[in-house]
């Protein structure tokens, strides 16, 4: 998620993350980011908006905050959509994290308020089973499914796909069992979900490990940071 609100701010869009995995967050650690006030103080009423977003290079992020004990309660309060609607006035792209789907009811709760929902699908992890229970239950809360990101793909195999296009003689290989095409090959591990609104992101995989931005992008310059 990280490496995709990067390249949008790279295409000069004006991007917000707000990590709403109020159990496990990662996305400050990932950006080299304070935590100590984030999402759960505004929710809270203890700080404005504005006053908890920081900046990375040209994102604006929303850390999580101190760990609450009713995660589920605050992402579905009412102060929680109204967050929602602030950040939409300060960006072009709200991308939220949360956290997995099958694992707490935080994401459900969640993606109803987002214009959509990105499934992450964690390669050799995450069973077809648990991808399948995870949309069903994104089904049943009414939230809109915008597609799926692979995750965790081995360099070997882009390696090997690098290679045949550069050499269209070879004769095909058999492509690895987790790539989805249109025979229906399923892929061999899948990871679940994150939520999205305008369109927002948020997250969650089926272990129950909420694995953020782990996508491979080209490396970013070390973090300059600072709060407005």
């Amino acid at each position: 998620m990280c490496n995709l609100a990067l390249a949008f701010a790279d295409a000069g869009k004006r991007v917000l993350v707000i990590d709403a995995d109020l159990r496990r967050p990662g996305v400050a650690g990932l950006f080299g980011l304070e935590r100590a006030v984030g999402l759960t103080d505004v929710l809270t009423h203890r700080t404005p908006l504005t006053k908890a977003l920081q900046h990375w290079e040209d994102l604006l992020v929303l850390p999580s905050g101190p760990i609450p004990p009713n995660p589920s309660e605050l992402l579905g309060s009412p102060e929680m959509a109204k967050l929602i609607d602030d950040a939409r006035e300060l960006c072009d792209l709200l991308l939220i994290d949360s956290p997995p789907v099958l694992s707490t009811a935080d994401a459900t709760v969640l993606a109803p308020r987002t214009d959509g929902v990105l499934v992450v699908v964690r390669q050799a992890s995450t069973t077809t089973t648990q991808v399948q229970a995870a949309r069903e239950a994104l089904d049943i809360v009414g939230a809109r499914v915008l597609g799926a990101v692979l995750n965790r793909m081995p360099a070997s195999a882009l390696t090997r796909y690098a290679s045949r296009a550069a050499r269209p003689d070879l004769s095909p290989e058999v492509e690895p069992s987790f790539a989805t095409g249109p025979n229906g090959a399923e892929p061999h591990g899948t990871e679940p979900l994150r939520a999205e609104s305008t369109p927002t992101v948020g997250a969650s995989d089926s272990d129950g490990a909420d694995q953020v931005g782990e996508t491979k992008g080209r490396p970013r310059p070390p973090a300059r940071t600072k709060k407005s």
